[in-house]
């Protein structure tokens, strides 16, 4: 059951909710565990490194974070009795101060991207800590509540965003539940007049960069890569089904009925491949462990909790029906696909982590099938684009979890099946020496 975060005032209150909580969660040596994860990633992060004026390391950090949050569930004095009064103020006016910062900022209090960066750290130390959501969700509720509270101390534009880094069993509820208090408070900032300036405005983005498109191709080119900034960045501040709304709408119509097809197909690869660039990409479409009920609904399903890497594999897909027509728009869409998947393996914070990587390998799982049920046509296409598909299909069957390739395979086709074995055979004989020499020579 979910136990409540109980305010007075405004004031943090111990509450008996929260000191069982403590207690069935293993106390504050749990804590610390999971604050000592926390803060080995910290000692190591570009941005938090930099406040960092103690080198006592990670434990001790850990577990007086850990002994401040336990007073503060169940009111013994872990903390007060072995740190003098005010301490943790001190300590962040010091970090304000560390000489390890930029001299512009030292000073400066912890602003939203300090912040945010620290939260997603927190909330991926509770996962590693195994308590998450799917582990002991009513922990991990109140501490999303609890870091909302506190973080609001030192910037206030930040508690919404405590919900970027929280992956619920059905990630589409944080997206599209219309009561959720995350989306709520983002919805605030802008009202409906607002909002339908912005769907507005890239409806005249995408009719401009069409038009363009036929007349000067520099500036349609321009124009839908800068617009792609722009639909990248209001993810910041718009609550994500909006956003993914009318990114939906720009990227699936782009194309449509148009005479330079293949031009803007080109356009619509770009445009996908800046909004995917970023920084919180992954938190964004964090996969869940899926089910299988049908191997045939497999990538309408993860398409619904998953949306970006959804939409990438929706127009890689498309590519691949297209391709006789638009050999460009097939090199792009691999090409996109191929960089999102070594921009995962080249992120130092998910390297040493093979259980997030699983994770992350799962949001292409509907890859799979989509290379299964065009092998036949994959053989015939150039070797270039031959082997960056079946490079995409080995990552992902490399680095996703072996449970979930069992669960696929037991309700899979006899047919995808063979195709399976046959991928394989083809990808090894793709990097044979003699092909890879073709493959060099034609790029």
């Amino acid at each position: 059951e979910a136990v409540a975060l109980v305010t007075r005032f405004g004031t943090h209150q111990v509450s008996e909710g929260t000191a069982a909580l403590l207690a069935d969660i293993g106390g504050v040596e749990r804590l610390a565990g999971m604050f000592t994860r926390f803060y080995a990633r910290a000692f190591e992060d570009a941005t938090l490194k930099l406040f960092m004026f103690e080198d006592d390391g990670a434990e001790a950090h850990g577990r007086r974070l850990a002994q401040w949050t336990a007073e503060k569930m169940d009111g013994n004095a872990y903390w007060s009795a072995v740190r003098p009064p005010h301490a943790r103020q001190r300590s962040h006016r010091q970090a304000w101060h560390s000489a390890k910062r930029p001299r512009h900022q030292v000073g400066r209090r912890f602003k939203l991207d300090d912040c945010r960066v620290w939260m997603r750290l927190v909330f991926w130390a509770a996962r590693d800590e195994q308590l998450g959501p799917d582990e002991h969700a009513p922990f991990f509720d109140w501490l999303v509540r609890f870091v909302r509270h506190f973080i609001a101390v030192y910037e206030r534009s930040a508690p919404p965003y405590a919900a970027d880094f929280v992956v619920p069993r059905d990630v589409s509820a944080r997206w599209y539940s219309q009561s959720d208090d995350y989306d709520a408070s983002l919805r605030a900032r802008f009202d409906a007049p607002l909002r339908a300036l912005l769907t507005d405005t890239f409806a005249v983005v995408r009719a401009t960069v069409r038009d363009k498109s036929e007349s000067s191709l520099s500036v349609a080119k321009f124009l839908n890569q800068a617009f792609a900034v722009f639909a990248r960045d209001l993810l910041d501040v718009l609550e994500r089904s909006f956003v993914f709304e009318r990114i939906n709408d720009y990227v699936r119509t782009l194309d449509a009925d148009a005479e330079r097809v293949m031009t803007l197909q080109v356009f619509k690869f770009t445009f996908l491949r800046v909004v995917c660039t970023h920084a919180d990409y992954v938190p964004l479409s964090y996969a869940v462990a899926p089910t299988f009920a049908s191997a045939h609904t497999l990538a309408l399903d993860f398409w619904r909790r998953h949306f970006l890497p959804g939409l990438v594999l929706h127009e890689v897909a498309r590519a691949f029906i297209a391709h006789r027509t638009s050999h460009a728009a097939l090199t792009m869409a691999l090409d996109v696909l191929a960089s999102l998947l070594r921009a995962h393996d080249l992120d130092a914070r998910y390297a040493e982590h093979d259980d997030v990587r699983a994770r992350i390998a799962a949001m292409y799982f509907p890859y799979v099938p989509l290379v299964l049920d065009r092998v036949a046509l994959i053989t015939d296409w150039r070797q270039v684009d031959r082997r960056r598909a079946l490079l995409s299909l080995v990552w992902v069957l490399r680095n996703v979890s072996r449970s979930l390739l069992r669960r696929w395979w037991a309700c899979e086709t006899q047919t995808r099946v063979l195709a399976l074995l046959h991928a394989l055979r083809l990808a090894m004989k793709s990097w044979s020496s003699d092909d890879l020499s073709d493959a060099a020579a034609a790029t």
